[in-house]
């Protein structure tokens, strides 16, 4: 087996994505026995042979503006680029071998004209500590503000309790992490932006790993929300949910105990599909494909 170098954009070192994705993926691949280290992009990459490069998303400008270098490191180890929620431009392929997928649907979509596409899919947050925790609070959104679809009913707009991650920088938000798992309820709906790519539904996966429940507008048919929760999920907002009072949201999310057993089921699912034990057979796949 080939040795595994991640490699991370240097001026994004810090950044949430950065932090998931190399960082942590790194300890994944320490779980499944893969031996790997870490580099930025910054180093002097002529004396690396015969390894595997995976490239974070934050590398794609440095990669379109050092062609020239990329051919080179190309000659001598197999390339990879993780786009995770960038807009993946199709020329983009040509400067790597394999191109990881975040979500299932970006590996739908990218196995349509990328030749080598291995799906490594998101995982939740290791330092989410949910055992033993006693819940005490409501709801929250926990994400950058500007990404947070408000809710139409002001009645329920006003009981969820927004916790703004910084995503550039993830020292400077870190206890959102022991505020997470106090809530029985984490609201995940957001904004779509034109310059979105396929998200994985990492808001999900943390809040199984809170052990809580999602609540949502209902998602588009084939999006990696309906996909992964099903069309029966039941704490979809609807056009016709009634969250017309104070009384009438308390209803919603608590009223009916069969709804919140399903909707707990749904979350123990997510909650396996992100662990590092799933991560770390993908991985694995991985590695056994790219060697």
């Amino acid at each position: 087996m080939k040795p595994l170098i991640f490699v991370y954009d240097a001026g994004s070192k810090n950044s949430g994505s950065t932090v998931m994705r190399i960082f942590q993926l790194s300890q994944i691949a320490e779980i499944a026995g893969i031996g790997s280290k870490i580099v930025s992009n910054e180093i002097d990459f002529t004396g690396i042979s015969e390894s595997i490069l995976l490239f974070s998303k934050n590398c794609y400008k440095w990669a379109s503006e050092n062609n020239d270098l990329i051919k080179k490191i190309r000659g001598k180890n197999i390339l990879c680029y993780d786009p995770l929620d960038n807009i993946f431009e199709k020329d983009m392929s040509s400067y790597f071998d394999i191109i990881l997928a975040s979500s299932i649907t970006q590996y739908q979509s990218l196995s349509k004209y990328c030749a080598r596409v291995q799906p490594i899919l998101h995982h939740h947050d290791f330092f989410l500590k949910s055992q033993g925790i006693k819940k005490s609070k409501t709801i929250a959104y926990f994400g950058e503000t500007i990404n947070m679809l408000k809710p139409r009913s002001e009645y329920f707009s006003n009981i969820i309790d927004v916790h703004h991650i910084n995503t550039k920088d993830h020292r400077k938000n870190s206890d959102w992490r022991t505020e997470a798992v106090k809530y029985d309820f984490h609201y995940t709906s957001r904004n779509r932006r034109p310059r979105d790519g396929y998200k994985p539904f990492t808001k999900g996966f943390n809040a199984a790993a809170s052990n809580s429940i999602v609540v949502l507008h209902r998602p588009k048919k084939n999006s990696e929300e309906a996909v992964l929760l099903g069309n029966d999920y039941p704490f979809y907002i609807e056009q016709n949910t009634d969250l017309s009072s104070l009384t009438a949201v308390t209803d919603f999310l608590y009223q009916d105990d069969s709804r919140r057993k399903h909707a707990m089921d749904i979350m123990r699912y997510l909650r396996e599909l992100s662990s590092p034990e799933a991560i770390s057979d993908q991985l694995l796949q991985f590695m056994a494909t790219a060697s």
